[in-house]
């Protein structure tokens, strides 16, 4: 069903006037397309029926022969071409009355396109409906399940993280236990070259600290050594001076 099977139903003269009035409807939704025939539609109407004299109108509807006048697709498509023809048209009060009735019964035609276009947008407007109801039921359900896939992954790093601190957590008491139990005897520490060089760096700057200390006590106590008999002192001065030697 749509705006197309409607069009057929009118003279192909008033179908070329609706779509040259309607122009390029490719990139409308199928209920944008009706709207915009049924606005171009009522423009027609509007235009043929501001185009004839209502003087001519009244004396059509007033005979009874033209007032009950009914022109089928047919109809119309030869009154157009005889329209068409080319002469000296004539413009006396019935023969004006007649082409009133031409552009009234072409508006008839128009009005009942518009009317079965009012069936057809309350269908195309269902099912926008129906459409817009399943995409919010989708995006719905989309939006669900992102979350329940969420709250997975959050517990699962939940988890993970708990154990790993248990895991920790059970190492550290067993490290702490291990030690505890250990006798010092047991445990050799093991230097590495850095910190051996630390350490044989400090015993030398020691061992120097230590003579530069007897060499000053040496060097007080010489100019006295003849006055000291302490043996004691004795053995000191020779040993500074075997160090200095």
């Amino acid at each position: 069903m749509d705006e197309q099977a409607n069009l057929h139903a009118l003279p192909d003269f008033l179908r070329a006037e609706l779509s040259g009035h309607v122009g390029n409807i490719a990139s409308l939704t199928p209920l944008q397309r009706v709207a915009r025939y049924r606005a171009s539609a009522e423009q027609l109407i509007a235009n043929k029926r501001a185009g004839l004299q209502q003087e001519h109108v009244n004396h059509a509807q007033s005979v009874h022969f033209l007032s009950t006048v009914r022109y089928t697709k047919e109809d119309l498509e030869l009154s157009n071409r005889l329209r068409s023809m080319p002469g000296i048209r004539p413009t006396d009060l019935d023969s004006m009355a007649i082409d009133a009735i031409f552009f009234l019964e072409s508006n008839r035609h128009l009005m009942e396109f518009i009317a079965g276009l009012g069936q057809l947008e309350a269908h195309l407007a269902e099912q926008e409906r129906l459409r817009a109801q399943q995409q919010a039921q989708e995006a719905a359900r989309l939006h669900t399940q992102r979350l329940a896939e969420e709250t997975a992954r959050r517990l699962q790093a939940e988890e993970a993280a708990r154990k790993l601190a248990q895991q920790k957590a059970e190492q550290e008491a067993l490290r702490a236990t291990t030690v505890a139990i250990l006798p010092a005897s047991s445990i050799e520490l093991t230097f590495g070259p850095q910190a051996t060089a630390d350490v044989t760096t400090a015993i030398a700057t020691l061992k120097s600290s230590i003579d530069q200390a007897i060499t000053v006590f040496s060097e007080t106590l010489r100019p006295h050594a003849a006055h000291l008999q302490d043996p004691n002192v004795q053995n000191l001065l020779e040993l500074s001076g075997a160090e200095r030697n």
